[in-house]
């Protein structure tokens, strides 16, 4: 599993993805992995400035336990999968910060 997200800071999620099914539209999804985040940090002065750009950024890596539920719908040559992940990441000083994530999966299959 790859997923990119950006707002304010730049995360880039990667994963190895066990997904269960059971019956023909439930899924479970388990995907340990890592989650990378650059930051950028405020100074003063022009916020264009490239070296203060450069300069000011910082990458963290933490580990992540993503687990999910969804159901998948068939529209004819579409699968839809609404989906909610609960993700558990490593924090500071041994502290563990949880995320509740809602999406939707789009499948075309063949």
């Amino acid at each position: 599993m790859g997923e990119f997200a950006t707002a304010g800071e730049r995360e880039a999620l990667v994963a190895g993805t066990l997904v269960v099914k059971a019956g023909d539209n439930f899924k479970f999804v388990v995907a340990p992995g890592v989650i990378i985040e650059k930051t950028e940090e405020e100074h003063g002065g022009d916020s264009h400035d490239a070296e203060t750009s450069l300069e000011g950024s910082s990458r963290e890596t933490r580990f992540v336990t993503r687990v999910g539920v969804g159901y998948s719908f068939e529209l004819r040559n579409v699968v839809l999968t609404p989906i909610a992940y609960f993700d558990l990441l490593e924090g500071s000083e041994d502290a563990v910060d949880a995320h509740l994530i809602f999406g939707v999966s789009i499948a075309f299959p063949f």
